[in-house]
C-alpha cells in the first residue's frame, strides 16, 4: 500500500480529533482512483464513525473511486435505506450510481418509492439512469409528473438513458422550455 495511503486511513481510523479524520477522507478523495486500496478503511470508518461531517466526507470519497468502491455496497444500502441525515441519503444514492452495480437497483427502487426528500428522490432517479437497468423503467415512467421540476427532469434524462421514447405532457411546457430533442 502507497505509505501516503497507508497514514492517512490510520489518520481515518484512529485520530480523536473529527477535524483531523475529515482532512484524512478528504485527502483521500483528492487521489481518486489511486486510493482504492483505503476502501476497506472507508468502509470501517462508516460503520464507526460518528461526526456526520466526517461521514459525509467519507462517501464523497467513495463516490470518487466509482466502480473502485464496489465492496462498500454492503455498507451504503444500510445508509440509504435508513440514515436520518437526508444529505447522507442523497451523496449515498450517488455513490451507488457511479459505482454502477445492477445488483443495487431492487434496493433503489424500493427506497425511491418510499423517500419523500426531493434531494435523495433526485439523486435516486440519476442513480436509476446511471446504473441503466431496465428494471427502473416502470417506477420511473410512473414519476413522468412528478411534483419537482427537477426530479421530473431527472425522470426524463433517466428513461431517456434507459432507451424509452419520452411524451413530454403540456404541463411541462407551462413550467419550462422543454427542446424539441426532448419532444418525442
Amino acid at each position: 500500500m502507497n505509505p501516503n495511503i497507508q497514514l492517512l486511513t490510520q489518520i481515518l481510523l484512529d485520530d480523536s480529533n473529527p477535524e483531523e479524520r475529515w482532512k484524512a477522507a478528504w485527502a483521500l478523495g483528492k487521489m481518486g482512483k489511486e486510493a482504492k486500496a483505503a476502501v476497506p478503511a472507508l468502509i470501517k470508518a462508516l460503520r464507526n464513525e460518528k461526526n456526520i461531517e466526517v461521514r459525509l466526507i467519507v462517501v464523497e470519497t467513495l463516490e470518487k473511486l466509482e466502480q473502485e468502491a464496489k465492496e462498500a455496497i454492503p455498507i451504503l444500502l444500510p445508509i440509504l435505506k435508513n440514515d436520518d441525515e437526508a444529505g447522507m441519503r442523497w451523496r449515498t444514492a450517488r455513490v451507488l450510481g457511479k459505482i454502477r452495480d445492477k445488483t443495487v437497483v431492487p434496493t433503489l427502487i424500493e427506497v425511491l418509492d418510499q423517500e419523500e426528500n426531493n434531494t435523495v428522490r433526485l439523486e435516486l432517479v440519476w442513480a436509476l439512469g446511471a446504473i441503466g437497468d431496465k428494471r427502473a423503467t416502470t417506477i420511473l415512467l410512473e414519476m413522468q409528473q412528478e411534483e419537482d421540476i427537477e426530479v421530473r427532469l431527472e425522470v426524463i434524462n433517466s428513461l431517456e438513458k434507459l432507451g424509452e421514447e419520452i411524451t413530454v405532457h403540456e404541463p411541462y411546457s407551462d413550467d419550462f422550455e422543454v427542446s424539441d430533442a426532448i419532444k418525442k
